[in-house]
């Protein structure tokens, strides 16, 4: 049986080696001539170009002129009156290979962009100690940063061209402006902090996604925003909306730095502002005449916000003030509220107060928990909790009677289920209608 098996295996390989294009080994001889490498190089595969080769200018110690992958093969110090790099071209990356762009006396821009530069990718490194801006993209739109550390610049952090981002980097302890970006740009996982000046400027769409921006500077502040934007999940100090239709979610605001007179904790200017689910907190000890959260505008939707008030000497006028029409203020929580103000009022008309829920200070000299001037406003299920005395007023509306209904069903304010548990009275000018118990305001029609 061995004998067939192998006489038939051997007669398979006789048929295999007649069939055309049989072969089972290659052409053993060298080709003729000297050996020559097969595989590709590095600049093969990826085309790097070291900038310690590029050529300089009268602007700039090194000029990048060309798109293309280029990378810091050690650390560059500048020059007087000189710019660290300069990028005239587009579609440009620029590895900083974890090395430092480092200023001195006398310097400009770290990197400069200009046109028609765009899409200019810097990433993982150091810029420091320039005289000018550290990363001047202004002239670059849609350009990103990413890994960089950016830091002690004498004439601001960085600056963003329109659609630009920025994602895992730090900006601190810089001269001027930590980061001004133009319109449509993104801010990502990026602290910002420590800038003599605003911590981030920020044009029209822009978003700041889980960001850490605060500014020590009482006439700077952390965050200034112009027009529509998104702004979630992050922690921020003294900031300022500007423009109207932006979208404030999710954040923790702490307010650690007094701001200057006439100036606000954080403010609203403009219509239609989202501003829910965030937790301030005030560190300040701020003054009587002090605002702290301040909305200017209408159509605004305020709810399922919390704002504590941590510093036992703090002090402010209203710590949440609204001034505009038809806007919705809900689920709102204010806690300890200051001496000689007022922990809400809303000013305008056709609002709507509903479901907030107000704790006083113990001891606390204030006027009114919840305030309004509106004649047609409508409080219901809002909650003050005091203990200071018969001078407090746990509601109070503006020249109307607080009787049956709104101005929908004859007129005058409406006052529905709420309460005030610790003695502080409802109050209008008007009358409380069939309902004068002033420890808890039940609807009556």
């Amino acid at each position: 049986m061995r004998l067939k098996t192998a006489t038939s295996r051997r007669a398979a390989w006789a048929v295999l080696a007649t069939l055309p294009g049989a072969a089972f080994a290659g052409n053993l001889t060298p080709p003729a001539g000297p050996v020559a490498p097969t595989m590709k190089t590095l600049d093969q595969v990826e085309p790097r170009v070291p900038v310690s080769s590029l050529p300089g200018s009268s602007s700039a110690l090194h000029v990048i002129s060309q798109p293309g992958s280029y990378y810091l093969d050690t650390d560059l110090v500048g020059a007087p009156m000189l710019n660290g790099i300069e990028v005239l071209s587009g579609n440009v990356d620029l590895d900083l290979s974890g090395f430092t762009i480092l200023g001195g006396p006398g310097t400009q821009n770290g990197i400069a962009g200009s046109a028609p530069s765009r899409r200019v990718r810097v990433h993982n490194g150091f810029i420091a100690g320039w005289g000018g801006v550290g990363l001047q993209l202004a002239g670059a739109p849609a350009s990103k940063v990413e890994r960089v550390v950016v830091v002690g610049n004498e004439a601001g952090g960085v600056i963003l061209g329109s659609n630009s981002e920025m994602t895992s980097s730090c900006v601190v302890g810089n001269s001027f402006d930590g980061v001004i970006a133009e319109a449509g740009c993104t801010l990502r996982l990026t602290t910002i902090r420590d800038n003599l000046g605003t911590g981030a400027t920020l044009g029209p769409g822009a978003s700041v996604i889980a960001c850490e921006i605060f500014s020590p500077d009482p006439l700077g502040r952390a965050l200034d925003v112009s027009g529509a934007g998104t702004v979630r999940g992050s922690r921020l100090g003294r900031s300022r909306f500007d423009g109207g239709s932006a979208s404030v979610r999710g954040n923790s605001f702490e307010l650690a730095v007094d701001p200057s007179p006439g100036q606000f904790g954080i403010e609203f200017s403009g219509d239609n502002y989202d501003f829910a689910d965030n937790v301030v907190r005030l560190l300040a000890q701020g003054t009587v005449n002090t605002d702290w959260v301040v909305f200017f505008g209408n159509n605004q939707s305020v709810c399922d916000n919390a704002i504590l008030c941590a510093n036992p000497n703090f002090r402010a006028r209203y710590m949440l003030l609204t001034s505009g029409n038809v806007s919705l203020i809900k689920g709102n929580k204010i806690r300890g509220i200051p001496d000689l103000g007022a922990g809400m009022f809303v000013s305008g008309v056709s609002n709507e107060i509903e479901d907030n829920r107000l704790s006083v200070k113990p001891g606390a000299l204030v006027w009114v928990g919840i305030g309004s001037d509106d004649p047609n406003a409508l409080l219901v299920h809002n909650t003050v909790n005091s203990a200071v005395g018969a001078n407090f007023l746990a509601l109070q509306s503006g020249g109307q009677s607080l009787g049956a209904s709104r101005s929908d069903r004859g007129g005058g304010a409406e006052y529905d289920f709420n309460f005030s548990p610790d003695g502080g009275p409802i109050l209008s000018s008007g009358s409380l209608g069939g309902n004068s118990n002033p420890d808890r305001n039940v609807a009556h029609d």
